[in-house]
């Protein structure tokens, strides 16, 4: 049985370890990058907006509140939308049909593209294919469409140096490409 933390299960090719990452994500990281990306989305917030916007219009030509009580029922209606959005994030997290999601997770990056594997599928996306790299709290993250990205939680890294030269790679290939 192939035993070493850097070797893909799938070859008997051992991967530079500052270019490879093994970990698991929890659903703690999944619900926070997916909050965090919604709430980050300029779609998604505008969307929220309007509908308070609107929301505050119609409620401003009925009853007779003040336009500050309107508006706090208005940033209430936005914030128990968010908390909408918390709770179905929370619940399909739990389905069974994130346990690939939820396995052990090995991300190998080289000359020609992405590879994560774990006991479900193999991955392999292009330099071309990929879309960006984002350093956040707690995680740094692949895009390969606007949606879809490759989650890597900071503990996933030995340390700073190797999450710095791992995302400095990244990014060179995703600019070079």
């Amino acid at each position: 049985m192939n035993t070493d933390p850097y070797r893909s299960p799938q070859s008997d090719v051992t991967v530079d370890p500052e270019l490879a990452v093994k970990y698991k994500n929890n659903r703690l990281d999944l619900n926070w990058f997916s909050l965090r990306t919604a709430f980050a989305s300029l779609r998604i917030q505008a969307f929220m907006l309007i509908i308070c916007v609107a929301f505050f219009l119609i409620i401003r030509y009925s009853g007779d509140y003040q336009w500050l009580v309107k508006f706090v029922m208005a940033s209430i209606l936005y914030l128990f939308m968010w908390l909408v959005q918390a709770l179905m994030t929370i619940v399909m997290t739990a389905s069974k049909k994130n346990d690939s999601m939820l396995s052990e997770q090995l991300i190998e990056v080289n000359e020609d593209g992405i590879t994560e594997t774990n006991e479900f599928h193999r991955l392999t996306i292009f330099w071309k294919g990929v879309v960006r790299v984002v350093e956040a709290n707690r995680f740094v993250a692949i895009y390969f469409t606007d949606l879809q990205a490759i989650l890597i939680p900071d503990r996933a890294f030995s340390s700073n140096e190797h999450r710095s030269r791992f995302v400095s790679f990244v990014r060179g290939k995703i600019l070079a490409a």
